[in-house]
């Protein structure tokens, strides 16, 4: 069975014995408890974590290697953060973190059996095969997943433009970038600067009359 962990083939170090882990994540209920009215209201779900328990067997063609092969397992687990796991599919991955001991005996020259528990706080699988829609004006995304996803999303303005709006066809949700242009007013580009003298000479400037008050510039 293929499994990699950490950037690191781990079916080149042990073989898999048993793997053993739930069809779905562990599921919580949300309800509401309303005062005088029987029973309760189901408000929804959230999946909570999915565990991963592992025993594996380590024995290398020289025996004199085990200890190195040991050395090299112990390392890939040794991480600081979820790192992506690969179980018999190698374009699926897990984020998982070891969880509790990793033990290893060696049981015969040369032979060990161990076990190893992780747990994944993201309980869902990923795929390597990143999905990209581009396109102008009107780009439309399907998502070909199985549970929710949150994308990211890039415009790149070649034109003056008032605003971008991103909308979910299912929800009828919208998230507006800018603001829509004020129907019958002519839209102008903006200007960062709307005087630029150096006030030397009064030369080009037009008199206006006693419009300002005394004691002011």
């Amino acid at each position: 069975m293929y499994i990699k962990y950490a950037g690191i083939i781990l079916s080149d170090l042990l073989q898999i014995r048993t793997c053993e882990t739930s069809l779905l994540p562990s599921r919580e209920n949300v309800s509401i408890d309303i005062f005088s009215r029987q029973g309760k209201i189901y408000n929804g779900f959230k999946y909570g974590t999915r565990e991963i328990k592992i025993t594996f067997r380590v024995m290398p063609e020289n025996p004199y290697e085990y200890t190195q092969y040991a050395n090299d397992i112990a390392a890939a687990f040794d991480v600081d953060a979820p790192s992506r796991l690969y179980l018999g599919d190698e374009s699926k991955y897990y984020y998982a973190v070891p969880d509790g001991k990793i033990e290893l005996s060696e049981i015969a020259e040369g032979v060990g059996f161990g076990e190893v528990t992780l747990i994944c706080y993201d309980p869902m699988a990923y795929s390597d095969e990143y999905k990209m829609f581009t396109g102008t004006n009107r780009v439309t995304v399907t998502n070909k997943g199985t549970t929710e996803t949150y994308p990211v999303i890039k415009a790149n303005l070649t034109k003056p433009a008032a605003f971008v709006q991103i909308s979910d066809e299912n929800s009828s949700k919208s998230v507006l970038v800018g603001k829509y242009p004020m129907a019958g007013n002519d839209t102008s580009q903006e200007k960062t600067i709307n005087l630029n003298d150096t006030c030397e000479t009064t030369t080009d400037w037009l008199a206006a009359g006693n419009v300002v008050d005394s004691d002011r510039v």
